[in-house]
């Protein structure tokens, strides 16, 4: 099975489906229902029973007594570090692992809105191959050198990245300082842009 557009197109193995979990740990927000309708259950029989304040007779696929928000969590946390202990490499291990780092997967719950500029709206294809390197898929058909560096980019394109040579982490440094500046002017911060030749580019001061 796989997801195509008109431009992109991946296939997703079994391995990619098991990372069906909260964006908080790596996810897209679509759980498996195999792994969480037990604790579903659970949380909502013994909800019931204290709503109706009776003494109902315990069951053996009840076991889960806290709520099923705080269960399907430990349930993903589970998941994602079998994911982890599985990886079939170092490469995968690392991304599995930088997954649970605060904030990674704020981008996928952000209500698209273009209220700050447009700058704050991925564009399609942007969102497409941010979800499948998120997911672990290839972005590439095969390797290619750099063409600025003549380094090797893996179909995964964490080259493109981090290449030394382009521009596009300057490129992406200022949106993110324009933004915050536009922010920060609307705060009536009084924030200072730096001269284009420094790397901090941004200083607020609050009245």
């Amino acid at each position: 099975m796989g997801c195509c557009t008109k431009h992109f197109r991946f296939a997703i193995s079994d391995q990619i489906w098991k990372q069906c979990l909260t964006p908080r740990l790596g996810g897209l927000g679509l759980r498996k229902v195999v792994d969480h309708a037990e604790i579903a259950f659970s949380a909502s029989w013994h909800e019931a029973k204290a709503t109706c304040r009776e003494n109902w007779s315990a069951r053996d696929d009840t076991q889960w007594s806290l709520s099923q928000k705080l269960g399907s969590y430990k349930k993903d946390e589970e998941i994602l570090k079998k994911l982890i202990e599985e990886a079939p490499n170092p490469r995968e291990r690392q991304r599995l692992t930088r997954l649970k780092c605060e904030h990674s997967g704020a981008w996928v719950c952000a209500v698209p809105s273009t209220q700050d500029g447009n700058d704050t709206v991925m564009r399609p294809r942007n969102f497409q191959v941010a979800i499948a390197m998120r997911l672990g898929l290839p972005v590439l058909d095969e390797e290619k050198s750099c063409s600025l560096c003549m380094q090797i980019i893996d179909v995964f394109g964490d080259h493109a990245a981090c290449c030394a040579m382009s521009s596009d982490r300057i490129h992406r440094h200022n949106r993110v300082r324009n933004l915050l500046d536009r922010i920060c002017q609307e705060g009536m911060l009084s924030p200072v842009i730096e001269k284009a030749s420094s790397w901090g580019c941004l200083r607020a001061t609050a009245w």
